[in-house]
């Protein structure tokens, strides 16, 4: 007998159609509108604030982190922008050098290097932010969860080669 003839061996229950996929296709492929990109921008905003006067927790860290990865992901990936790199890696050290501090002492904190670079790639971030759709962040996030699940972490090392 055919494989397709054979009878199922379990209740056939297909997948429900969302009848609302076409209205968000129409809206991830817009641009990010100015409701988004204040409350990415109010958010790193904060948390840069929060890492320079020495009360940051864990979650200032993260969206900092974010931050830059999604900028280190859209410039290598979407925008090729070489001149951008510097001011990223960098901000990836200052991070990285955060976290030692946190690690060794229980408090984040910037150094004077690292929060220049961050600053500095804000405005990246607030570029990359008004050129890109939903679908652009949606597949940037994507691709950073993808690395953390295969444990491709940052470490200034990995520059050096």
């Amino acid at each position: 007998m055919s494989k397709n003839l054979r009878k199922r061996s379990k209740a056939y229950k297909p997948k429900q159609l969302n009848s609302n996929a076409h209205f968000k296709a129409l809206v991830m492929a817009r641009p990010l509108s100015e409701t988004v990109k204040t409350k990415f921008l109010s958010d790193v905003d904060v948390s840069i604030l929060a890492m320079s006067r020495g009360v940051a927790d864990i979650d200032h860290f993260h969206k900092l982190a974010t931050m830059v990865e999604i900028c280190a992901v859209m410039v290598k990936g979407v925008f090729h922008e070489k001149s951008y790199e510097p001011f990223i890696i960098e901000a990836k050290n200052g991070l990285y050098r955060s976290k030692q501090r946190y690690e060794k002492s229980g408090a984040f904190g910037l150094d004077g290097p690292g929060l220049k670079a961050l600053k500095d790639t804000i405005s990246i971030f607030s570029d990359v932010l008004d050129n890109i759709t939903g679908n652009d962040l949606a597949n940037a996030i994507d691709i950073i969860n993808k690395n953390i699940k295969e444990k491709n972490f940052y470490t200034p090392e990995m520059m050096a080669a």
